[in-house]
């Protein structure tokens, strides 16, 4: 698997649940080895291993949980799944590992490694922490059914508005600028691609509410980039939008861009820009312009 921006970003989601287990292996033995004081140390082996079997189970079927929670996301397809999927192999990959490893290797890490005397943590924020807890933990066990009656009752009361949220998967997010992506038909030559795009951002550059535009046209210098040089990648930087034109809104600036880039057998395509044309584009390839279109001949 490639290491991209979503590939990582399962790992940076996993790596916090990564290490709770060692940490709270660790704290129960801690707290075992303090309450057996001076009789821990000919005992420490027996102790360690019977407060790493207190936890043990539990913490490993708890990060198998956390790992069993993404797979929903292989369920995906089309974009959405080509999108997500690394992401949720890198996360699954990582909370299963951290699971096999909580009780395989930090055990035998823990006995090898704790030495010395465990004093008792009698600060005065974990005195307070424990202060705090302690009541809330009490109230829950003394009315647990009461709390996992309500638990249960907010989960039902979300479904309404998970009934109205639709089927936009990935909605459009505003960020200030805009990539344009028309594209002609395959065979354009060098010189013809090179005034298509001077023309093109002249035209943009002539809105009021464009601060400044730089399109580029085939391909660039990067292997990874296939883009023929029919395809246009235009990114366009907008001015804050208390400089916009009064009553301009984002839909009548794309509508009013569409108007004017009429160019022969080149649809336009508008979407948020990125640093790099992305994959993503792809999801919203032409969209926006056949609404327009759809919308145009439904009224004419």
């Amino acid at each position: 698997m490639s290491a991209n921006i979503m590939s990582l970003g399962g790992i940076a989601v996993a790596i916090g649940a990564m290490i709770d287990a060692a940490i709270t292996i660790i704290e129960n033995i801690h707290k075992r080895l303090e309450s057996e004081g001076d009789n821990a140390i000919a005992r420490r082996r027996e102790v360690i291993i019977q407060a790493m079997q207190e936890v043990g189970p539990s913490i490993f079927f708890a990060l198998l949980i956390i790992t069993f929670s993404f797979l929903p996301v292989f369920a995906l397809e089309g974009t959405e799944g080509r999108l997500f999927k690394p992401l949720a192999f890198t996360k699954t990959y990582s909370m299963g590992f951290a699971a096999v490893l909580a009780i395989t290797l930090t055990p035998a890490l823990a006995v090898l490694l704790i030495r010395g005397r465990i004093r008792s943590d009698t600060s005065l924020l974990n005195r307070t922490l424990v202060a705090w807890y302690t009541p809330v933990v009490r109230f829950a066990l003394r009315f647990r059914a009461w709390v996992i009656g309500i638990s249960v009752l907010s989960l039902l009361l979300t479904i309404p508005v998970f009934q109205k949220l639709g089927n936009e998967f990935m909605p459009p997010l505003n960020e200030g600028s805009m990539l344009c992506m028309p594209t002609a038909l395959p065979g354009m030559s060098v010189t013809e691609a090179g005034k298509v795009l001077q023309s093109m951002d002249r035209q943009i550059k002539t809105f009021p509410e464009v601060e400044r535009v730089f399109g580029k046209i085939g391909r660039s210098s990067s292997p990874t980039d296939s883009a023929p040089l029919s395809m246009v990648e235009t990114v366009i930087t907008l001015k804050p939008m208390d400089q916009w034109r009064k009553g301009m809104t984002w839909d009548d600036l794309i509508a009013e861009m569409d108007e004017k880039m009429r160019y022969p057998g080149m649809p336009n395509i508008w979407w948020m820009s990125r640093t790099k044309a992305s994959p993503i584009m792809s999801i919203w390839h032409g969209r926006w312009s056949m609404k327009r279109r759809l919308s145009r001949k439904a009224s004419g």
